[in-house]
């Protein structure tokens, strides 16, 4: 079969010798499909994967206390309680509060799913993960989003889209935030919108009546002490038991201090010794107030975030997000981002410079390897067809431009131009034993031909097990893979055929690789003879 191939070969290859206009416009066509590829293709920072385990995390209402979380998380819960055992999910841990254990954070909730092993169910994907979201939006009373990690994001509770908005006042902010919020909305592959200038949290305020405190004698020191002691705590004393000591802390009973009425059971004494109710002497209402104000690189800023569903990529999120920005607010409306969306835009941006560079630096060891600046150029040219081929690959496994694709493309750069170097070294090497350029290109590709294939399918057989692979990691693995599998497929079946018409269109006006060893000969014996 491989002599049948090479003979197939060896034929077309001459009859493209001849074809240099429609060679020079197939790289042309190349070069434009590229651009195009890299514009359309979806791009995001690390692809979505099966990591054996996802999170759901649970949000209250602001003020909510810890009683109403744990009711609510452990009705969650159960709704995956029910599929325990049955083939996905192998273990459930649950979490109140959420984050962390402060006292701002009673009203979240966290809970970590853990699958089965991948050989005993099919494979967990982001669409699986939509229909669990969809389970849960429904839930009445709090906020439930599922949450697949992932190794290079930050915090469980991160979303990937936080879309900054910076502007002159917080008032001005808060009228852009709602206009973008109710656009966003009309997005259904933006959900959990959310943003961090919200009049949500609530505060229980207590107004003193200072005169009438004064004549029933009770001191506003003493009511603010009493409140504390009552719904706080304070430290009274300490005992010592079995060595260890041990604060006793004075409050109200727990059922005491739930709710704000609880304060019209508060009593205060007063300067003769007097319990004094405190509604006699204070009025109490609650507000709403702001969670917190937030400033973003020393300006004031609002930060809208949201999750992404039905395969909806970063890229096209903050597409969006900007798009709408620059319609519906004023020229003065500051955008920025957070995040995962500030890693995206900076890896997105540092791609194409590294990228330029890899090349720079690939034809620079080219040019010294080959004292040569034209032949490098022809080397290079296997480029674009490699490039072309890893896009397509993505497209094929309907993956995206992310950070380990854009690490298999740099790749690629070595790998293709692997193939042009064996032609190009053997058909200079060819003419410094006398061959004629045309001479010397075909008899570089028939003898380089088997080295070309053995290489080549060497390289592309090795990535085929990341193409393949299951277990944590696999969409990651077989990103890459698919990428040097194509890019390969594509670079060796055209770089047969490109490298050798464009060595004839380059090459044609270079001389020998010994031409300068033949000139100073040539002098010398010149210069002896005289």
């Amino acid at each position: 079969y491989l002599d049948k191939f090479s003979n197939f070969y060896f034929e077309t290859l001459l009859l493209l010798l001849y074809k240099k206009k429609e060679i020079i416009i197939f790289l042309v066509g190349v070069l434009i499909s590229v651009i195009i590829l890299f514009k359309i293709t979806p791009k995001e920072l690390i692809p979505p994967e099966d990591r054996g385990v996802f999170y759901v995390v649970i949000q209250a209402p602001d003020g909510s206390g810890f009683e109403y979380t744990k009711e609510k998380v452990e009705n969650i819960e159960k709704i995956f309680l029910a599929d325990l055992g049955k083939g996905l999910y192998r273990e459930i841990l649950v979490r109140v509060p959420g984050f962390q254990s402060g006292i701002d954070q009673v009203n979240t909730g966290f809970l970590i799913v853990l699958l089965e092993d991948w050989g005993k169910r099919k494979k967990f994907s982001s669409e699986n993960l939509g229909g669990i979201f969809q389970q849960l939006n429904s839930f009445p009373g709090v906020k439930a989003f599922p949450i697949m990690p992932q190794g290079l994001r930050g915090g469980a509770g991160e979303k990937p889209v936080q879309f900054v908005l910076k502007g002159n006042t917080y008032e001005e902010l808060i009228k852009w935030k709602e206009i973008l919020k109710t656009e966003i909305v009309k997005n259904k592959n933006l959900v959990n919108v959310d943003d961090d200038l919200d009049l949500t949290k609530p505060q229980l305020k207590i107004k003193i009546n200072a005169d009438k405190a004064a004549d029933l004698g009770v001191s506003v020191d003493s009511i603010a002490k009493t409140i504390e002691t009552m719904f706080g705590s304070k430290e009274v004393t300490k005992y010592t038991k079995d060595g260890r000591e041990y604060s006793v802390m004075l409050q109200a009973d727990v059922k005491n201090r739930r709710e704000p009425s609880n304060l019209n059971k508060v009593v205060v004494r007063s300067s003769s010794g007097k319990l004094v109710p405190l509604t006699s002497v204070a009025t109490f209402y609650e507000e709403s107030t702001y969670t917190s104000l937030n400033r973003y690189n020393r300006q004031r800023a609002v930060t809208i975030s949201a999750r992404l569903v039905g395969g909806y990529t970063i890229s096209e999120a903050l597409n969006y997000l900007e798009g709408i920005t620059k319609e519906k607010l004023p020229a003065n409306a500051r955008v920025d981002y957070k995040g995962e969306s500030l890693e995206f835009k900076n890896t997105s941006s540092d791609i194409y410079f590294i990228f330029i560079l890899a090349l720079f630096t690939a034809y620079l060891s080219l040019a010294a390897q080959f004292e040569s600046w034209r032949h490098p150029l022809t080397i290079m040219l296997t480029v674009p067809l490699a490039i072309l081929g890893g896009i397509i690959g993505l497209w094929v496994i309907g993956s995206s431009l992310n950070i380990y694709s854009q690490i298999a493309l740099i790749v690629l750069i070595g790998l293709a131009a692997k193939n042009g170097i064996l032609i190009v070294e053997f058909a200079n090497q060819l003419r410094t034993q006398g061959l004629q350029l045309k001479e010397a290109i075909i008899e570089s590709c028939r003898v380089r031909l088997r080295p070309i294939l053995m290489t080549s399918v060497a390289t592309i057989i090795g990535v085929v097990p990341l193409i393949i692979a299951t277990g944590p990691g696999a969409a990651s693995r077989a990103t890459v893979g698919i990428v040097i599998f194509m890019g390969m497929l594509f670079a060796t079946l055209f770089t047969l055929y490109v490298i050798p018409v464009m060595y004839l269109i380059i090459g044609k006006n270079t001389g020998r690789m010994d031409a300068v060893e033949i000139e100073l000969e040539k002098q010398l014996k010149e210069a002896s003879s005289k």
